[in-house]
């Protein structure tokens, strides 16, 4: 494999990765992420359709080059024609009508010697051509032959070319359609039944890269997130447990499409040097 086409397999596999987590993200709630594999997919689409051109534009500069080397060799061609020498007359005795007597004999014995020679060659052409010739048009035949009996395979007529396409294409179609509606309607927002008395428990591994300490980080986290849940919601109390736990407590309980929406912006790239990731979520006289 060459240095193009591994770039290029390259190219296509990061684009295909991309996409594929864009949905993804957007199916999480995490919007940040879907954001950056976005700018991702639309950067390999803009390599890909620049070397795309570039191939394009390579294949008309051969062509031109080609284009042009045939134009200089047909001059050099027509230069030493030119300066070619007039041809020397050949066979001069010829003009001479009166040496038959030498022309005659001489124009037999070759044709007989032709003859012969014809005759050779013709028989070696029919004992060595023929077999090349049968496996040529065998060759040839083979793509519109009959199946032979018995056998399970069929030859699919060229008409049914176009309906296998369009049977295709419907396909991919329908996949499409089902897969937006699918998006659409996890990212869809609904609201949620909010009851009194309750409360739901979350439990964060909180990761930070700067000098601030889980449960901070966590506060900060709930800050910054704490708009996709409906304003009644209030954090009650921030719990650290160990060196990176942090238990959340919401009152009143969050419902689950909340629960969606927060968890999203919990474990997504929402603030910079922090990560998080739910690993409990408790409810209580939901």
């Amino acid at each position: 494999m060459t240095a193009r086409r591994l770039g290029l397999a390259i190219a296509v596999a990061t684009a295909l990765g991309s996409g594929a987590y864009v949905f993804i993200y957007l199916y999480r709630w995490e919007w940040n992420r879907a954001l950056i594999a976005g700018l991702i997919f639309i950067a390999v689409e803009v390599v890909l359709l620049g070397a795309a051109i570039l191939d394009r534009l390579n294949g008309l500069g051969r062509r031109l080059d080609g284009l042009e080397r045939g134009i200089a060799d047909q001059q050099i061609l027509a230069r030493i024609q030119e300066s070619a020498p007039p041809p020397r007359r050949r066979f001069a005795w010829l003009d001479q009508t009166d040496n038959t007597n030498v022309f005659v004999p001489v124009l037999m014995g070759a044709g007989v010697v032709i003859s012969a020679l014809a005759w050779a060659v013709e028989k070696i052409a029919r004992g060595t051509a023929r077999p090349v010739l049968e496996e040529r048009l065998a060759a040839r035949l083979a793509p519109i032959a009959l199946a032979d009996e018995g056998s399970s395979a069929a030859v699919i007529p060229a008409t049914q070319r176009p309906v296998k396409r369009l049977l295709g294409a419907a396909i991919l179609v329908a996949v499409a359609v089902v897969a937006v509606v699918a998006l659409a309607g996890a990212t869809q927002s609904r609201p949620d039944s909010i009851r009194d008395g309750t409360a739901t428990e979350l439990r964060l591994d909180v990761f930070s890269n700067s000098r601030i300490d889980p449960t901070s980080a966590a506060v900060r986290l709930w800050e910054a997130c704490s708009g996709t849940v409906p304003g009644i919601v209030k954090a009650r109390s921030f719990e650290g447990s160990g060196t990176k736990t942090v238990g959340i407590e919401l009152r009143p309980a969050i419902g689950p499409n909340g629960e969606k929406r927060l968890r999203g912006c919990l474990e997504d790239a929402t603030l910079d040097k922090i990560q998080a990731a739910v690993v409990h979520v408790g409810h209580r006289g939901r």
